[in-house]
């Protein structure tokens, strides 16, 4: 049997809190257990991790460190040095390769590591509880965008494998994975987000030296905009109070749960409607926030670039004049742009390629990344009334909160997912079955 779960994010909880408590973990294991008390003819589970399950990316520990230590721009991932750092280390990603930006990487992975100390004891005795059941039970980690410096520390990934009870080791993590007997293809997704994957190798793996400019979005902007925030509000002539600048605070810190980042200024339009008091703090944070963004080398040589879609134009357009009156009268224009921008996912399209191409009966490819739980209908072969050979895309979701945009007015409405897949060899599911088969499965939480 193979479980895939993607997105978890756990995060140091310095630009936000971790998404989900231990509590979680306990409820999918009670599932898994009642799954396989089912079923005794399973012999082996994988549990399969389809990236972005550490994320080093939603910190603001690349500005500063705990005792207020500031990390220089230039030895940030997106820095010069830490370019050429990465592109160093990514020339024998065995190797351990020392410099502050990896001396960093290590603290953020130690503190998300202590702030998800709940989550992971709670992770690893449900891997026991299943291994007990069924003994063949192992952790495969998948390496996705906000955990891709894993693969160029050995140290990062030792450390990793030791807070998921794996074996530790110091092999890099799979980018994409065949598990012929389950008619599985899996891979994180992100390689066909041009925002997040920084670009392949000529034998299709991925270039670790290549930084993506959704790095930089992440950990310059939206990690940044709740802090910049709280300064503006604490400048204000007449500050507000303390605890309605920490809610603003919270509630800005759910920027980044936000799919796609394009819809972020209506979102930030969303949060400020009948709250005048925030709009200004929040307007200059912005506007700030991206002005430093913007002044990056990096992210210089990236808009020098050219070539990006209309929406993605127009979602830095506002943040770089972001003002409330504005962002109303887009309100429309901005939803058009969103609706078009989302329908073109190229995932499935993607999935179809992959399926067509792979020897197997049953062809299920897996992705994560989007936070979006999907079933694509691909193709079928085989006689229609006999047995069909059946291709789906499977998108594995999020375990975050996600935010949802309403259908009038431009507003959002936050709820938790649950969202995991399993799939099965031959005979493996009640009453047998002569091909691999799945079920997808999906909770909300509204609280």
């Amino acid at each position: 049997m193979l479980i895939a779960i993607s997105d978890l994010h756990f995060v140091d909880q310095t630009a936000g809190a971790n998404p989900f408590a231990g509590s979680a973990f306990d409820l999918f294991f009670e599932d898994m257990d009642w799954y396989l008390s089912r079923r005794p003819q399973v012999e082996s589970v994988e549990l399969l991790l389809v990236g972005d399950i550490f994320d080093l990316l939603r910190t603001n520990g690349w500005h500063q460190d705990k005792q207020g230590q500031a990390l220089p721009l230039e030895d940030r991932p997106w820095g010069q040095r830490g370019l050429q750092l990465q592109k160093q280390a990514a020339q024998d990603p065995m190797q351990p390769t020392a410099g502050p930006m990896f001396s960093r990487a290590e603290a953020i992975l130690a503190d998300i590591i202590a702030a998800a100390q709940n989550q992971l004891q709670a992770f690893t005795q449900g891997v026991a509880r299943i291994r007990q059941r069924v003994p063949n039970t192992s952790v495969i980690y998948m390496q996705g965008n906000h955990d891709r410096l894993l693969n160029l520390h050995p140290k990062l990934r030792r450390m990793a494998r030791q807070a998921l009870g794996m074996p530790v080791g110091d092999d890099l993590f799979p980018e994409a994975m065949a598990f012929d007997e389950y008619g599985v293809y899996a891979t994180h997704g992100h390689q066909y987000d041009p925002y997040n994957f920084g670009g392949a190798l000529p034998d299709g793996r991925q270039d670790l030296a290549l930084v993506p400019i959704g790095d930089a979005i992440t950990s310059e902007l939206f990690s940044r905009i709740p802090l910049a925030a709280r300064e503006q509000a604490q400048a204000m002539p007449s500050p507000l109070p303390p605890a309605e600048i920490q809610a603003m605070c919270q509630g800005l810190q759910q920027m980044d749960n936000v799919r796609p980042m394009i819809a972020v200024p209506q979102w930030l339009h969303s949060q400020a409607q009948g709250l005048p008091q925030f709009q200004e703090p929040i307007a200059k944070a912005v506007q700030k926030v991206f002005k430093e963004f913007n002044d990056i080398p990096f992210v210089k040589a990236w808009s020098a670039q050219g070539g990006h879609p209309l929406a993605i134009k127009v979602f830095f357009e506002c943040l770089e004049h972001f003002n409330f009156s504005i962002i109303s009268r887009l309100l429309e224009t901005l939803s058009g742009l969103l609706k078009d921008y989302a329908a073109k996912d190229p995932r499935p399209q993607a999935a179809a390629e992959i399926a067509a191409q792979y020897p197997a009966d049953a062809k299920y490819v897996l992705m994560g990344h989007t936070h979006e739980p999907k079933q694509s209908a691909l193709a079928v072969s085989g006689p229609i009334l006999g047995l069909q050979k059946p291709q789906v895309y499977l998108n594995t979701g999020t375990w975050r909160p996600r935010q949802h945009q309403c259908l009038e007015h431009g507003d959002f409405i936050q709820w938790k997912d649950l969202t995991y897949v399993v799939v099965y060899k031959k005979n493996e599911r009640d009453g047998g079955n002569a091909l691999p088969v799945f079920d997808t499965w999906t909770g909300k939480l509204y609280s």
